[in-house]
């Protein structure tokens, strides 16, 4: 009996209910992966996945980051070498050549330099049409205008993340601080990677916490759990966590 035959009304009506259920769930497992709903998640560096209640960036919420430019830029990369859009707002001081290393398509991040005189209203005009907007720019955010640019990311299905200043009642904040560098010695040897420490505080409070290693070969680089296989790391004498 094929699927379509047991849905028929008639038939439907002579089963039993758990001969119901088995038919209703025959014809699930049948429906093709693209047609069932995607997780509504950005993605994030595999490394850093545990730390995020969702496992990704959750679309239509607002985040706050501060630490290194490395983390941020390889959430850029992460969402965009998974085919969504990007754009990053201001951001002058930010290099996008870690960016391209850690996969990141260019091809798929707009990138605004000087966003005038209303860098919340660039944001909003950007929820049209980009999954995740990086606001690297500051700007005085009155809690009325936050709560309207915070409804607009939330109905368009978006991912506000402000670096380097506070939002109001964001959904989840990031903090990273460098932790150590895999590679040197005593004031020799050869960088290989970078420890970092990354954490995440959702709305309830909860804080995870995760240590990753940014590593490559061949001009590409990537994110590893920091317990793969990896030595102490040497600490770094002075690390800059600033990001504005």
């Amino acid at each position: 009996m094929s699927a379509r035959d047991r849905l028929d009304p008639e038939r439907l009506a002579a089963m039993s209910k758990a001969e119901r259920v088995a038919a209703l769930r025959d014809v699930i497992d049948r429906v093709p992966g693209p047609a069932l709903a995607r997780t509504p998640v950005l993605a994030v560096p595999a490394a850093l996945g545990p730390i995020f209640p969702e496992g990704g960036l959750a679309k239509g919420s607002t985040v706050t980051y501060a630490g290194t430019s490395t983390v941020l830029l390889g959430l850029l990369a992460a969402v965009t070498a998974d085919g969504a859009w990007a754009a990053l707002v201001g951001g002058g001081r930010r290099g996008l050549l870690a960016f391209h290393e850690m996969g990141g398509d260019l091809e798929r991040l707009a990138v605004i330099r000087d966003p005038g005189q209303d860098p919340l209203g660039v944001v909003a005009a950007l929820t049209d049409g980009i999954d995740l907007i990086v606001l690297d720019h500051r700007v005085d955010t009155p809690p009325a205008r936050a709560r309207t640019v915070a409804g607009r990311v939330r109905t368009q299905k978006a991912v506000l993340l402000v670096a380097g200043q506070d939002w109001p009642h964001p959904d989840l904040r990031i903090r990273s601080h460098l932790a150590g560098a895999h590679g040197l010695g005593a004031g020799r040897g050869r960088l290989q990677g970078l420890e970092v420490e990354v954490a995440t505080q959702d709305r309830t409070g909860r804080v995870r916490e995760v240590t990753a290693v940014l590593d490559g070969v061949g001009g590409r680089t990537g994110w590893t759990a920091a317990d793969e296989g990896r030595g102490t790391a040497a600490q770094p004498p002075v690390t800059d966590q600033r990001t504005g």
